[in-house]
C-alpha cells in the first residue's frame, strides 16, 4: 500500500516486497487511478479553501490543511531537500507542499519543528506528541495532524473522483466489496472501486506508524455507507481493535477518506 512519503506493501519484510512496492506504485499512478492533472492554482493556501474541502472529515481536535502543489525546493530545509534531491520535479512539488502544510499545522498545534524528516521506513518523523498523515495526488496535497495524547493515529487519503482502469478490482477489492460494487453500474461502479482503494489507504496510514505491520489490500475489508458518508473497516490481527469506522466523501472532484484512532 502507498504510505507517507512513499509506499509500503503486503505483510512481511519490506525488502522482500521491494518489487511488489514498485508495481503497486506504477499501478497507482498510471493504471489504477487514471491520472488527471487539475489546473494549477497559484494562490497561497488559506483557511477558507481548507474548510471547504476537508470540512468535518475529522474530529474537531484534528488540524487539517490542503493546497494545490504550489511549493518547491526553496520552501524546504537543507535536510528535507536532501530527501528528494534525486526525485523528479513533480515529486519535489508534492513533497514540498506536504512539508509546508505540515509545518504550518504544527505551529498551530504548538509543536513547531524546524524540519520534518522521515525514518528508515520513509514515514514522516513527527515531533514528539504528534500524530499525522500526508496525502497527495495529481495537483492536490492534504495534511492532518493531532495530539498523540488524544489519538493513537490518524489516516488521510485523497484521490481524483474518476473511474479506475480494468483489473483494479481484482487487486483492491474482496468478495463482499464486489457485491456492493455490483449495486452500481458503469462509470459509477468504477468510481466506487476508487473509493474502496482510498479508504484502505487511509486505514493503513492510521495504523502503520505504530504497528509497522505490512497489510495488503485484501487484509482490510470495508462496508461503505454512501449516503451517510461513512465506512466501517475490518482489520487483520495486530491492532488493539478488529474494526474501525471513518469518513469518506466526494467533494470538488475528489474522494477524501479519513480515519482517527482516538485513545480510550
Amino acid at each position: 500500500m502507498i504510505f507517507g512519503d512513499t509506499q509500503t506493501t503486503a505483510k512481511g519484510d519490506p525488502n522482500q516486497y521491494a518489487d511488489f512496492t514498485s508495481q503497486i506504485r506504477l499501478i497507482h499512478l498510471r493504471v489504477q487511478l487514471g491520472v488527471r492533472l487539475m489546473p494549477r492554482n497559484t494562490a497561497t493556501p488559506n483557511a477558507a479553501s481548507t474548510s471547504t474541502l476537508l470540512r468535518k472529515l475529522f474530529d474537531e481536535e484534528i488540524l487539517v490543511a490542503s493546497s494545490p502543489l504550489v511549493f518547491g525546493e526553496d520552501d524546504l530545509t537543507p535536510g528535507e531537500r536532501q530527501l528528494v534531491a534525486k526525485a523528479v520535479v513533480s515529486r519535489r512539488c508534492e513533497f514540498s507542499t506536504g512539508r509546508v502544510l505540515a509545518r504550518g499545522l504544527l505551529r498551530e498545534l504548538g509543536s513547531e519543528t524546524a524540519e520534518l524528516l522521515r525514518d528508515s521506513d520513509r514515514v514522516p518523523i513527527w515531533p514528539e506528541g504528534v500524530v499525522g498523515s500526508i496525502s497527495h495526488c495529481d495537483d492536490l496535497c492534504a495534511v492532518a495532524i493531532g495530539d498523540r495524547a488524544r489519538f493513537r493515529g490518524v489516516g488521510l487519503d485523497v484521490e481524483p473522483d474518476e473511474p479506475v482502469k480494468e483489473g483494479v478490482e481484482r487487486v483492491v477489492c474482496g468478495p463482499g466489496e464486489s457485491a456492493w460494487l455490483d449495486l452500481a453500474k458503469g462509470e459509477e461502479r468504477s468510481r466506487r472501486i476508487k473509493m474502496v482503494f482510498s479508504i484502505k489507504e487511509a486505514v493503513y496510514k492510521a495504523f502503520y506508524p505504530e504497528l509497522r505491520a505490512f497489510w495488503g489490500f485484501q487484509d482490510v475489508q470495508t462496508e461503505i455507507d454512501l449516503e451517510g458518508e461513512r465506512f466501517r473497516a475490518s482489520l487483520p490481527e495486530g491492532p488493539e481493535v478488529r474494526e474501525i469506522e471513518g469518513r469518506v466523501v466526494r467533494r470538488q472532484g475528489w474522494i477524501l477518506s479519513a480515519v482517527t484512532r482516538r485513545r480510550t
